[in-house]
């Protein structure tokens, strides 16, 4: 059996992925069929920074 291991920061040019999420969100057309919906709507989330000022 092997010990547990911490986790590891990812690497430099990974990290952006980890700053922001995305968000869609689609709604139903008013009056449409039941898979009718309008385009999505696409919202990008990212992190607040640690320890600062909010």
């Amino acid at each position: 059996m092997s010990a547990p291991r911490a986790r590891k920061r990812p690497p430099t040019a990974d990290r952006h992925r980890y700053d922001s999420a995305y968000v869609v969100v689609a709604l139903a057309v008013p009056g449409g069929g039941p898979d009718d919906v309008a385009p999505p709507l696409v919202f990008r989330v990212q992190r607040r920074p640690q320890g600062g000022q909010r």
